[in-house]
C-alpha cells in the first residue's frame, strides 16, 4: 500500500477524514465528550493522588520512516515512541491527541491502516485516542504527524540528571543496529520495567536515582542521567547481533533502541538483590554497564570506555536535531 495514492485525502475533506480515522481507531477512540467531537476532550480523574505526565513526539515521512515501511508499523511507531518517554518516568500512558500536517495526495486507505497500527498499540497499553487535528501542508508528498500523550503514576517520578558519583549504570536491553534490524519499528516500550523501577524506590535499599530512554543513542543519552561534574565509565555494553555482526559504535551512536537507561545507588548487596529481583520479575537479564565517577575539571567528555582496564574518553555522539 502506497502512502501517496489515488484515493487521496483531498477527495474527502477534513470532517469526513476525521470520521474515517475515528472509525479506524475503533474502541480506543471514545465518544464525545470523552473523545473527538467537541472543542476539547473531557478527561475523568480517578485519583488526585496520581502524578500526571505529558510528552509529545512526531513521525515524519522521509525521516522516521519511508515508502518501504508499512502503514501499520508507522502507526505503531508514532504511539510507541511517545509511550517510551512516559515509561522512562516510571508512568503508564492514558490518553493521546494527534495533530497531522499532510498533503492532499496522502492515501485515505494508507491513513486508515496507519490508524489501525496506532489502535493496536493503544489497546495493548490501555490508552485512548481522545482527539486531534488535520491541516493541509500545501505541498505535495508530505506527511508529519505529532502525538501528545498523557500518562500517570502513583509513584514518585524517575528524573534525568540525578546520577551521582558511585551510582551503577544499567540498561534494559541490547543496543545497536536498530534501523538495519527494524527494531526501531518493532520495539516494545518498557512501561512495565519503568513502573517496576519507580515502585522499587518506595521500599528497598537500592534506589533508582535517574532514568531516561535511549532514543538518540547511548553516547548522547548517557548525558541525560548524569548530574553536573560527573562522567559515565562503561566497562560493558550489551550488543545486539545483526547478521552475525556486533558493533560498539552502532550501539553507542545509532539511537532508537528505546531501552531504559538508568542509574542506581546502594551497597553491593542491595544492588545485587535489585538485579536479581528484576531478573526474577521479567525473566531476562538486566545489564550493568558501569558506574558514575567524578568528572575532572580538565575533561570535556562525559563518557569513558574501560573495556581493557585503560579508560579512554569517547568523543562521538548520537543523534541531535539541528546539529
Amino acid at each position: 500500500m502506497n502512502i501517496f495514492d489515488s484515493d487521496c485525502v483531498s477527495s474527502l475533506g477534513e470532517k469526513l477524514l476525521i470520521a474515517r480515522m475515528c472509525k479506524a481507531f475503533g474502541s480506543v477512540c471514545p465518544q464525545t465528550p470523552y473523545g473527538s467531537g467537541d472543542d476539547c476532550a473531557l478527561i475523568e480523574r480517578n485519583s488526585l493522588q496520581k502524578h500526571l505526565y505529558t510528552t509529545v513526539d512526531s513521525l515524519i515521512y522521509g525521516k522516521h520512516f519511508d515508502s518501504s515501511t508499512s502503514a501499520l508499523l508507522a502507526g505503531e511507531k508514532l504511539l510507541k515512541r511517545n509511550i517510551s518517554d512516559i515509561a522512562s518516568m516510571g508512568a503508564h500512558p492514558v490518553n493521546a491527541v494527534i495533530a497531522a500536517v499532510i498533503s492532499g495526495d496522502v492515501s485515505v486507505s494508507w491513513l486508515e491502516e496507519f490508524a489501525v497500527g496506532v489502535k493496536n498499540v493503544a489497546e495493548k497499553f490501555n490508552t485512548k485516542i481522545i482527539g486531534g487535528d488535520f491541516a493541509d501542508s500545501g505541498v505535495e508528498k508530505f506527511f508529519s504527524m505529532s502525538l501528545t500523550l498523557l500518562g500517570e503514576s502513583e509513584y514518585q517520578p524517575l528524573l534525568r540528571n540525578k546520577a551521582i558519583e558511585g551510582d551503577c549504570i544499567y540498561c534494559t536491553g541490547k543496543l545497536g543496529f536498530s534501523f538495519e534490524s527494524n527494531r526501531h519499528l518493532t520495539f516494545t516500550p518498557r512501561v512495565a520495567e519503568g513502573e517496576f523501577l519507580a515502585k522499587y524506590n518506595t521500599k528497598n535499599m537500592a534506589r533508582i536515582t535517574s532514568c531516561t530512554d535511549i532514543s538518540d543513542g547511548l553516547a548522547c543519552d548517557i548525558d541525560n542521567i548524569l548530574s553536573p561534574s560527573t562522567k559515565a565509565v562503561l566497562d560493558f555494553i550489551p550488543l545486539f547481533e545483526y547478521n552475525g555482526i556486533t558493533s560498539v559504535e552502532h550501539a553507542l551512536c545509532d539511537g532508537e533502541d528505546y531501552e531504559l537507561l538508568f542509574s542506581a545507588s546502594g551497597n553491593a548487596q542491595a544492588l545485587s538483590d535489585f538485579e536479581q529481583t528484576y531478573e526474577d520479575v521479567f525473566g531476562c537479564k538486566l545489564y550493568r554497564l558501569g558506574n558514575v565517577q567524578k568528572k575532572e575539571p580538565s575533561s570535556e567528555s562525559s563518557l569513558w570506555l574501560n573495556f581493557d582496564g585503560k579508560p579512554t574518553p569517547f568523543s562521538a555522539s548520537g543523534f541531535e536535531h539541528f546539529a
